[in-house]
Protein backbone atom coordinates (compact mmCIF):
# COMPACT_ATOMS: atom_id res chain seq x y z
CA UNK A 1 0.00 0.00 0.00
CA UNK A 2 1.25 3.47 -0.85
CA UNK A 3 0.50 6.20 1.66
CA UNK A 4 0.64 9.94 1.49
CA UNK A 5 1.24 11.48 4.90
CA UNK A 6 -0.10 14.95 5.59
CA UNK A 7 -0.26 17.16 8.66
CA UNK A 8 -3.59 15.71 9.85
CA UNK A 9 -3.76 12.20 8.37
CA UNK A 10 -2.28 9.59 6.06
CA UNK A 11 -4.24 8.48 3.01
CA UNK A 12 -3.85 5.43 0.81
CA UNK A 13 -2.98 6.00 -2.83
CA UNK A 14 -3.51 3.59 -5.67
CA UNK A 15 -0.57 3.18 -8.07
CA UNK A 16 -2.01 5.59 -10.65
CA UNK A 17 -2.43 8.42 -8.15
CA UNK A 18 0.98 7.72 -6.63
CA UNK A 19 2.59 7.84 -10.10
CA UNK A 20 0.86 11.14 -10.86
CA UNK A 21 2.23 12.61 -7.60
CA UNK A 22 5.70 11.23 -8.32
CA UNK A 23 5.60 12.69 -11.83
CA UNK A 24 4.60 16.09 -10.45
CA UNK A 25 7.38 15.94 -7.84
CA UNK A 26 10.13 15.29 -10.38
CA UNK A 27 8.82 17.52 -13.18
CA UNK A 28 10.68 20.78 -13.84
CA UNK A 29 9.08 23.45 -11.64
CA UNK A 30 6.75 20.63 -10.52
CA UNK A 31 4.60 21.30 -13.60
CA UNK A 32 3.34 18.61 -15.96
CA UNK A 33 1.76 18.95 -19.35
CA UNK A 34 -1.39 16.93 -19.98
CA UNK A 35 0.25 13.98 -21.73
CA UNK A 36 2.29 12.42 -18.85
CA UNK A 37 -0.81 11.70 -16.73
CA UNK A 38 -2.46 10.28 -19.85
CA UNK A 39 0.49 7.90 -20.29
CA UNK A 40 0.42 6.93 -16.61
CA UNK A 41 -3.29 6.15 -16.69
CA UNK A 42 -3.53 4.52 -20.10
CA UNK A 43 -2.21 1.58 -21.97
CA UNK A 44 -1.51 1.04 -25.68
CA UNK A 45 -4.85 -0.69 -26.14
CA UNK A 46 -6.85 1.74 -23.99
CA UNK A 47 -6.48 5.44 -24.78
CA UNK A 48 -7.31 7.91 -22.02
CA UNK A 49 -9.52 10.94 -22.48
CA UNK A 50 -8.63 14.24 -20.80
CA UNK A 51 -11.89 13.97 -18.82
CA UNK A 52 -10.48 10.88 -17.09
CA UNK A 53 -7.40 12.86 -16.07
CA UNK A 54 -9.63 15.60 -14.67
CA UNK A 55 -11.51 13.02 -12.58
CA UNK A 56 -8.29 11.37 -11.28
CA UNK A 57 -6.75 14.72 -10.37
CA UNK A 58 -9.91 15.84 -8.57
CA UNK A 59 -9.90 12.60 -6.57
CA UNK A 60 -6.22 13.08 -5.83
CA UNK A 61 -6.91 16.64 -4.64
CA UNK A 62 -9.62 15.27 -2.32
CA UNK A 63 -7.15 12.77 -0.85
CA UNK A 64 -4.57 15.53 -0.35
CA UNK A 65 -7.25 17.61 1.35
CA UNK A 66 -8.19 14.71 3.67
CA UNK A 67 -4.52 14.45 4.61
CA UNK A 68 -4.67 18.10 5.69
CA UNK A 69 -2.96 19.66 2.69
CA UNK A 70 -4.03 22.83 0.90
CA UNK A 71 -7.03 22.90 -1.43
CA UNK A 72 -4.76 24.18 -4.21
CA UNK A 73 -2.09 21.49 -3.72
CA UNK A 74 -2.42 20.64 -7.41
CA UNK A 75 -3.15 23.66 -9.52
CA UNK A 76 -4.50 23.53 -13.07
CA UNK A 77 -2.44 25.52 -15.54
CA UNK A 78 -4.72 26.70 -18.29
CA UNK A 79 -3.84 25.09 -21.62
CA UNK A 80 -0.60 23.70 -20.13
CA UNK A 81 -1.24 21.02 -17.53
CA UNK A 82 -0.87 20.83 -13.75
CA UNK A 83 1.50 22.09 -11.06
CA UNK A 84 2.21 20.77 -7.58
CA UNK A 85 2.23 23.74 -5.19
CA UNK A 86 3.31 22.00 -1.97
CA UNK A 87 6.10 19.62 -0.95
CA UNK A 88 4.87 16.01 -1.03
CA UNK A 89 6.43 12.66 -0.15
CA UNK A 90 5.17 9.11 -0.69
CA UNK A 91 6.31 6.06 1.27
CA UNK A 92 5.41 2.40 1.38
CA UNK A 93 3.32 1.49 4.37
CA UNK A 94 1.35 -1.39 5.74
Amino acid sequence: TLKLKGPSASVNLNPVKANIIRSLCIAPDQALEYWPPMEIMGSPDRPVHTGAIFVQLNRLRQKLNRAGLADEAIKSLRLRGYRLTIPVGIHSGS
